[in-house]
């Protein structure tokens, strides 16, 4: 996975 999805599994909410 990208780092930029790890940012995401930090913040679910913030990718959707």
């Amino acid at each position: 996975n990208f780092p930029l999805d790890l940012a995401s599994v930090e913040a679910p909410s913030r990718n959707g």
